[in-house]
C-alpha cells in the first residue's frame, strides 16, 4: 500500500467539515474552548485509530467480506435515518440552557470518542 497517498487523502478528507466539526463547535461555544480541549483530544485519538485501522487493511477485510461490508453500511444508514427523523421530530427547537453541572474532562474525552468513531465519513 502507498502510505503516502493514503496521507495525502486521509487528511483532507479529515478537515471536513462534517458532525466532528460541529460537535467541537458546539462545545467550544457552549463551555468554552479550553474546557472543549479533552472533548477534542478524543476525536484526534479515534481518528488516528480510524487511520491505523485503514492503513493495517480493515478495508481490505471488508473488501473480502462484503457481506459485513453491506451490513456495516445498512447499520449506518438505519443510524443516519434515526438521527434525520430525531432531528425532524425535534421541530426545529432551539433551547438554550444554563448548565448546572459540568462533564468531567473523562466524559468529554470519551464524548469525543464516541463521536469521532461512530462518524460515517
Amino acid at each position: 500500500m502507498n502510505y503516502l497517498l493514503f496521507i495525502v487523502t486521509f487528511f483532507p478528507i479529515s478537515l471536513m467539515p462534517g458532525i466532528n466539526m460541529t460537535y467541537a463547535m458546539s462545545i467550544g461555544m457552549s463551555l468554552g474552548y479550553v474546557r472543549a480541549l479533552p472533548m477534542m483530544s478524543g476525536q484526534l485519538a479515534s481518528l488516528a485509530f480510524v487511520g491505523i485501522c485503514c492503513m493495517l487493511g480493515v478495508g481490505a477485510v471488508l473488501a473480502h467480506y462484503s457481506f459485513a461490508f453491506k451490513v456495516l453500511n445498512v447499520i449506518a444508514g438505519l443510524y443516519l435515518l434515526y438521527l434525520g427523523a430525531m432531528l425532524f421530530f425535534s421541530k426545529g427547537q432551539l433551547s438554550i440552557t444554563k448548565v448546572s453541572q459540568l462533564p468531567s474532562k473523562k466524559q468529554m474525552f470519551l464524548n469525543g470518542t464516541v463521536v469521532c468513531i461512530s462518524n460515517p465519513k
